[in-house]
C-alpha cells in the first residue's frame, strides 16, 4: 500500500508530459518558422498583404 502513492504520482506525471509534448513541439515549430520568415522575408501587413523575398 505504501508504494501506491509514488506509483500514482509517476503515472500522473507521465500522462501530463505526454499530453503537453505535442504542444511544446508545435510551439517550437512555430517559433522556428517565424524566425525563418523574419530572417529571409520583408512582410508588410496591409490590405492586401505583401511579402517580398530579401536579397542576401
Amino acid at each position: 500500500m505504501r508504494y501506491l502513492l509514488p506509483f500514482t504520482l509517476l503515472i500522473a506525471l507521465s500522462l501530463t508530459l505526454q499530453s503537453c509534448f505535442p504542444l511544446i513541439v508545435a510551439a517550437g515549430a512555430g517559433a522556428a518558422g517565424g524566425y525563418y520568415v523574419g530572417k529571409h522575408y520583408d512582410v508588410k501587413v496591409q490590405p492586401p498583404v505583401e511579402v517580398e523575398k530579401k536579397n542576401d
